[in-house]
């Protein structure tokens, strides 16, 4: 034999070895990925092993998955509550408004109706007073108190004469 053809065999015997570790590491990453992209020509011992090993992690990957989503869910219903919420917090900030301002219209409105009315009554009791007919009498009841009112002082109910 040449030195050529033993450092071919040699190489071939290297390679060879490379080339089942590499086929090793390639069948563990492709177990991860799927097993229908390897082809197993061992026994079916190795290729029950395969696929409990990828439905072990196909099941770990879709529970971390479905994890994911429900926490992605849940924050999306908080967002969801808490926009609701400051969207009924606001409804009803309004109505609080709306009701203070009807109680403070209806304060004043109150207020100037009670004002209307005691003018009413003082214009009733001046109207009922002017409209009464005046007689003789009254007449002379009002000069006599001008009188008294300029000579007498009044102390209770007794006049008393001014000096």
């Amino acid at each position: 034999m040449s030195f050529t053809n033993r450092l071919r065999e040699s190489h071939r015997r290297y390679r060879s070895e490379e080339d089942i570790l590499k086929d090793e590491h390639l069948r563990k990453l492709s177990l991860l990925l799927d097993v229908k992209s390897i082809n197993i020509d061992e026994s079916s011992t190795q290729l029950k092993l395969v696929k409990e090993i990828n439905k072990n992690w196909r099941n770990n990957f879709i529970e971390d998955a479905t994890k994911i989503l429900k926490l992605k869910r849940r924050k999306k219903c908080e967002k969801d509550l808490i926009k609701k919420l400051s969207i009924k917090n606001s409804k009803i900030q309004d109505k609080i408004d709306q009701t203070l301002e009807e109680i403070k219209e209806v304060e004043a409105n109150t207020s100037l109706l009670n004002y209307k009315l005691k003018m009413a009554e003082l214009k009733k009791t001046r109207t009922v007073k002017a409209r009464t007919p005046v007689t003789k009498d009254d007449r002379f009841e009002k000069q006599m108190t001008k009188i008294y009112k300029r000579c007498m002082t009044v102390r209770g109910n007794e006049y008393f004469y001014k000096n």
